[in-house]
């Protein structure tokens, strides 16, 4: 068995550094395409420089109701939830709902006690629940140029 040199090993990370970088452009492309199905909208894609193309055979999702303001756009929404001690919780469903009171989305806290999910501009309620641990919500509005927010934390029961 020989031992690599440090060019070898260089060289060798630099590949798998360079498959990581196509594999993320196909995710990139994958996930541009999704947010434009959950929208309504055509794909719109930026062909990948070089890499594998892998094309989508995905049925769209059903249309949930949006904001009339929402003309595609969309917003990142983030939120960390963390309990009276300062520990993140994991596990926390969350769902926002709209003004009338419909669902429009549902996901729940990561192990790192974050949630993500995307929205387009408009107002909402997000709400929050753990049995014997958060029963809570919070309000909060996205306007039409925002990129990303961030959700307050909700009080903890």
């Amino acid at each position: 068995m020989s031992e690599k040199s440090g060019m070898q090993m260089l060289e060798e990370l630099c590949e798998q550094v360079m498959l990581l970088s196509k594999r993320l452009t196909v995710v990139e492309q994958n996930t541009r395409e999704l947010l434009s199905r959950a929208n309504g909208m055509p794909a719109i894609s930026k062909p990948a420089t070089s890499g594998p193309t892998i094309t989508s055979t995905m049925v769209p999702p059903e249309k949930s109701e949006q904001p009339e303001k929402s003309a595609g756009a969309t917003t990142k929404v983030i939120g960390k939830i963390k309990n009276n001690e300062g520990k993140l919780v994991s596990g926390v469903r969350v769902r926002i709902l709209s003004p009338q009171g419909n669902v429009m989305k549902e996901t729940k806290t990561n192990r790192a006690g974050e949630l993500v999910c995307f929205l387009p501009p408009g107002t909402y309620k997000a709400e929050y629940f753990l049995e014997n641990i958060i029963d809570a919500s919070v309000n909060f509005n996205i306007g039409g140029d925002e990129k990303v927010i961030r959700l307050a934390q909700p009080a903890m029961g």
